[in-house]
């Protein structure tokens, strides 16, 4: 059944030539994304894949204001999602509205991995290991690159990279034996729109758990109060010694880091002349990766 007839088995969807229709291009990659309005009505239609409805369909018992979720929960079952079209920016900044960690957490404390209690090592913690490994090597790779394109920034990084490089086995062996929860895998300001309130979008990359601390590290790395949030909010946290959070915290950041720099396309800032700010991006980034430098 094609998009168009799955999204019509939902009665509000029958009169589908009453609704305005808007296809949405950019920022997506998939083909049937759609603003659809009808009066006061505003809604934002994607098809999505069988993991993303998935996450949706778990997020529905979870109280939540800073996420959007499903408005017609019985389309997820032919994977479209409807939410609230929000007619707002991304943040850009690691500032997070405070409800959103602690949302976060209730998320992570609430979607335990199958068949884990709550702290158990991450089950797929060898994936965990070598995806850290690759990323690392790509990180290297990258840096022979904006030492060229970005010297001055590129500096910056080296002492970084280089101690990744330099400690990678027990590095990514850490990495991967940090406790497991549920991950959005693609947490980042262009997924978290500015509000207020801010809201946090799409799970097309949510595929289970991970280091739990993972999504949040470069977030919090960047303000102490956001992590006293998160501590305070996370069962994980809430039974783990202090030096041991910020063990975790570092990790994860440095994952975060080595993960970054190898996808660097995909966070580069945006002129408003539609130009690509590679050094901008890199500054902006270091604010948060830079305090790295005082635990290595």
């Amino acid at each position: 059944m094609n998009f168009i007839k799955r999204l019509q088995t939902e009665a509000a969807f029958n009169q589908l030539e009453s609704w305005e229709q808007t296809q949405i291009t950019s920022g997506t990659q998939s083909g049937n994304v759609f603003r659809l309005t009808s009066g006061e009505q505003d809604l934002f239609i994607k098809e999505i894949t069988d993991h993303e409805r998935d996450i949706h369909k778990q997020l529905l018992d979870i109280k939540l204001k800073h996420v959007l979720k499903s408005k017609h929960p019985d389309l997820l079952e032919q994977n479209i999602l409807v939410t609230d079209f929000v007619s707002c920016g991304s943040i850009t900044t690691k500032q997070l509205d405070h409800n959103l960690i602690v949302e976060f957490a209730t998320i992570q404390n609430t979607l335990l991995p199958p068949g884990q209690d709550k702290g158990a090592h991450a089950a797929s913690g060898e994936f965990f290991r070598k995806g850290f490994a690759e990323n690392i090597a790509a990180a290297g790779k990258r840096m022979v690159v904006l030492k060229q394109e970005a010297p001055t920034i590129a500096k910056e990084y080296t002492r970084l990279v280089e101690h990744m490089q330099r400690n990678k086995e027990k590095l990514t062996q850490e990495f991967a034996a940090i406790p497991a929860a549920r991950q959005h895998h693609d947490f980042r300001e262009a997924n978290i729109l500015a509000g207020p309130p801010q809201r946090l979008i799409d799970w097309g990359s949510s595929y289970g758990d991970g280091p739990f601390i993972f999504d949040l590290a470069p977030f919090l790395l960047a303000d102490q109060q956001q992590l006293e949030i998160y501590v305070g909010s996370s069962d994980i946290c809430r039974v783990a010694q202090a030096g041991q959070i910020e063990e975790w915290l570092v990790s994860c950041a440095l994952a975060r880091l080595a993960e970054m720099l190898r996808y660097l396309e995909a966070f580069v800032i945006k002129q408003e002349n539609g130009l690509e700010d590679l050094t901008g991006t890199l500054e902006y980034q270091f604010e948060s990766y830079g305090k790295l430098l005082e635990y290595i």
